[in-house]
């Protein structure tokens, strides 16, 4: 199976993400102005904090990009590169551009003031691309997710659809298909899936296969900081869970396939979901009393 890090990696990136972090969300919130800043930062726990959903155009709070000026756009490209890569950015400028649009379009919230708020919230998103990103104790990262991918077409994420397939294979047969669909964002349901320390030795491959297209999205620290998580979630008593759903696994989704498959227990979720037509996908490492 994977390989297991080590605790105190973890939760040493955790800290080095969270620092560079806080400093580039003070240095954006700081950059608005005062009315700016009323229609971006929220409080902590404001009613659309755990507003989750793909769909384009409606309300979302925050700010679009497209209004802010020059000096603060840079100052967002500086928060946005400390969660994501350049494989990320360009995967979210090729998915905004099937709507026509590129990274303008996202609206950027906070929800609390990193300024002055020990634990805080920041979230970039519009259509099929969502970050949102917490962190609690001023210090150390203790949330991160949901983050929300997808596509519509079918195509930019091809390459992970097909490792998921390719893991169904390698599993010869060990994973039920649940009935019905299993959309993703939506935790996985007490008592289903098979515990992946179960699965066939193939199996294992197949899993870093996934989660290396996955990390590939994301910094290094944050990488480090997903791949911890999920290797320490695999070794508790609780286990990680894999089911997949709607459908057997035989096409990626370009192809015909309309099912969808999920990783989780109660503090993670990595799942994807092809049954509706198009790519969704998600990530969501929780901390106890997340909201669903």
């Amino acid at each position: 199976m994977v390989v297991l890090r080590s605790l105190l990696l973890l939760l040493f990136v955790s800290c080095s993400v969270s620092a560079d972090m806080r400093k580039s969300a003070e240095s954006v919130v700081e950059s608005l102005t005062e009315q700016q800043r009323a229609e971006c930062v929220f409080p902590a726990k404001h009613k659309d904090r755990w507003g989750m959903r793909y769909t384009g155009g409606g309300y979302r709070p925050g700010l679009p990009l497209s209004e802010l000026d020059p000096d603060q756009r840079k100052s967002v490209d500086v928060l946005i590169r400390t969660v994501l890569s350049r494989e990320g950015i360009a995967k979210a400028r090729e998915v905004a551009k099937q709507d026509g649009t590129d990274l303008e379009r996202m609206v950027i919230a906070f929800f609390g003031d990193p300024r002055t708020s020990e634990t805080f919230a920041w979230r970039l998103g519009e259509h099929h691309f969502t970050i949102v990103h917490v962190e609690q104790e001023g210090d150390r990262v203790t949330e991160l997710g949901p983050i929300l991918l997808g596509s519509n077409p079918y195509g930019p994420w091809d390459k992970i659809e097909k490792a998921y397939l390719d893991l169904w294979k390698a599993s010869a047969g060990q994973v039920a298909v649940v009935e019905g669909s299993g959309v993703a964002s939506r935790p996985l349901k007490m008592g289903l899936g098979t515990d992946i320390r179960e699965l066939a030795s193939g199996a294992g491959l197949q899993i870093e296969a996934i989660l290396g297209e996955i990390s590939n999205l994301f910094t290094p620290d944050v990488s480090k900081m997903i791949v911890g998580v999920f290797n320490r979630e695999s070794t508790t008593d609780e286990g990680l869970k894999l089911a997949y759903f709607s459908e057997v696994p035989k096409e990626i989704g370009k192809e015909g396939g309309r099912w969808d498959a999920k990783f989780g227990n109660s503090r993670f979720l990595m799942d994807l979901e092809l049954s509706r037509g198009h790519n969704h996908m998600s990530l969501w490492l929780r901390k106890a009393g997340s909201s669903e």
